[in-house]
């Protein structure tokens, strides 16, 4: 069986949380715009076109909100990105063993590839899925079934790593086994009936080794 493995970006192998929480304040401060108190409980695992529509952005401005949070992200990518711990090791180890990787994100594709080059993980993954390569978004499954096809993965024997709502039902609705990645998410993806729970990445090698 040809299996893989399937990685959402932010909050599973980058800790991004401030970074994405001063770009939203930075942006909506700068155009004097409010935000709800509980934003970032909102925005998880959505695109960030999405999250503007969602907090009142009309359409014509949306452009110009765009350029402040992605000016802000391209400033402070250094600053405020890190990797999560054991992400190389395990990464390296799944490749070893022959396993397909692949990212499937809500983040778009240039800003996906700055932090992968900057922090060298590009080599690590075989596919890289953002906003730009479907026409549905999780929890649609359509991204994940697209890394799929395009790992030559079959649904029943693959996995895919999540920390927002959004991840486990997409993973669902495409046939994978969904792994909750609790050292960000805790326990808030429980009743969602994850098929494993992870409190590190490196418990991943326990399933590969299945």
């Amino acid at each position: 069986m040809n299996s893989c493995f399937l990685f959402d970006f932010d909050g599973v192998i980058v800790d991004s949380t401030e970074f994405i929480h001063q770009s939203f304040l930075h942006t909506f401060s700068m155009k004097n715009s409010n935000l709800p108190e509980n934003f970032m409980q909102l925005i998880t695992g959505k695109p960030v076109q999405e999250c503007f529509t969602m907090f009142g952005v009309r359409e014509a401005d949306l452009p110009s909100f765009l350029e402040l949070y992605r000016s802000f992200q391209k400033e402070n990518m250094t600053r405020l990105v890190n990797v999560f711990p054991e992400v190389i090791d395990t990464l390296s180890f799944l490749k070893e063993k022959g396993f397909k990787t692949g990212i499937v994100t809500g983040r778009g594709k240039t800003s996906t590839n700055e932090i992968l080059n900057y922090y060298n993980l590009t080599n690590y993954f075989d596919c890289i899925i953002t906003p730009e390569d479907t026409l549905n978004y999780k929890p649609h499954p359509e991204p994940v079934l697209k890394a799929l096809e395009l790992l030559g993965g079959e649904a029943t024997s693959s996995f895919f790593v999540g920390d927002s709502e959004t991840d486990i039902q997409a993973g669902k609705a495409a046939g994978v086994k969904t792994i909750a990645a609790a050292y960000t998410a805790g326990t808030s993806l429980n009743a969602l009936g994850p098929d494993y729970i992870i409190d590190s990445l490196k418990e991943l090698k326990i399933l590969a080794e299945k």
